[in-house]
């Protein structure tokens, strides 16, 4: 499976677990701005309005300290990871996510 080169970053969500448990208090839940694309015409998509360049960048920034390199699950996570990592690239060149991952599909 390979990354779509149009793929961006639209929401991201993430909890922790402690002892097998949920923390709802640590949960985060971002959305981001995207721009896709219909035919000939260019769709801009704002989830939330007030997407500044500046309020992403310390978006993807406190995702970067939250996940640190703690293991990381979800569905399909290899292509999830790939698409954060692209999304990185513009404002953190050297950031990479390399954590262990572990995909539910599996499961």
């Amino acid at each position: 499976m390979g990354l779509d080169k149009d793929a961006q970053l639209i929401s991201l969500g993430l909890f922790e677990l402690n002892n097998n448990e949920i923390q709802i208090d640590k949960s985060l839940s971002q959305f981001y701005y995207c721009e896709t694309y219909n035919g000939t015409s260019s769709i801009l998509i704002e989830l939330n309005r007030e997407i500044s360049t500046e309020k992403e960048k310390d978006r993807l920034s406190n995702l970067i300290n939250r996940i640190g390199t703690k293991p990381n699950a979800d569905h399909h996570i290899h292509f999830d990871i790939a698409v954060i990592n692209k999304t990185f690239i513009v404002n953190f060149p050297n950031v990479k996510l390399k954590n262990k991952l572990l995909d539910t599909n599996s499961l």
